[in-house]
């Protein structure tokens, strides 16, 4: 969770990481939790919604990731072989870079275009907007974990439900057509959904009871 790589950077070299002796789910624990959070992230989420969110949310994802981690320990997974991955690890760091700047990009064109009126009254419910995040989250890409921050403050800018917001920021991160496809070659499809479900549904749960203890 701590690494300041994005998962692209490792996905190449998780084979070696095989080769030299760690458990395949092991690894597929660990590239998920990259891609799950970043080092940057407690400190941009606490810049944009303050520490006691940015808090909460590194609380959620590691619990999240945990459980995911601990139910997928005996899975059996092969892991693809990256052949010669490890040439392309700044050309990867350089599309990574573009996609966050398309992040920002589209998050400014959405919270322009898009007006407030119209957005409020289908996302400001807490249940409306628990299900706008998952779609939103599930349907849109924006490469690195930091791509979806700007994304999230346009979200609470245009009036989603606190609730919303954090189950973005919390669940978004695996629940990604994009993500499934990318982890699903190379670790398989079944361990893949597996893993993300068990996230999702745990992120989904602490989300509920955070808002139930009125912390969000």
């Amino acid at each position: 969770m701590v690494s300041p790589l994005s998962v692209m950077s490792f996905l190449p070299i998780a084979e070696e990481f095989v080769m030299l002796g760690a458990s395949p789910a092991a690894v597929l624990a660990f590239l998920m939790s990259e891609r799950a959070y970043d080092i940057q992230s407690f400190f941009i989420i606490s810049g944009l919604f303050g520490l006691k969110s940015a808090a909460l949310n590194f609380s959620a994802i590691f619990i999240s990731l945990l459980v995911a981690s601990y139910f997928l320990k005996t899975e059996k997974i092969e892991l693809e072989k990256q052949e010669n991955g490890n040439h392309h690890f700044w050309k990867n760091q350089a599309r990574i870079f573009i996609f966050v700047l398309l992040g920002v990009a589209v998050a400014s064109v959405f919270r322009h275009a898009v007006p407030k009126e119209m957005f409020f009254s289908y996302i400001s419910g807490e249940l409306n907007s628990a299900l706008a995040a998952l779609i939103f989250g599930f349907l849109f890409y924006f490469g690195t974990i930091l791509g979806n921050y700007p994304i999230a403050k346009t979200f609470a800018d245009l009036g989603m439900a606190p609730l919303g917001v954090f189950i973005f920021l919390t669940v978004a991160p695996l629940l990604n057509l994009v993500i499934i496809l990318l982890f699903s070659g190379v670790a398989k499809i079944k361990p893949t959904l597996k893993y993300i479900f068990i996230y999702s549904l745990v992120g989904l749960l602490v989300s509920f009871s955070l808002k139930l203890f009125g912390l969000i």
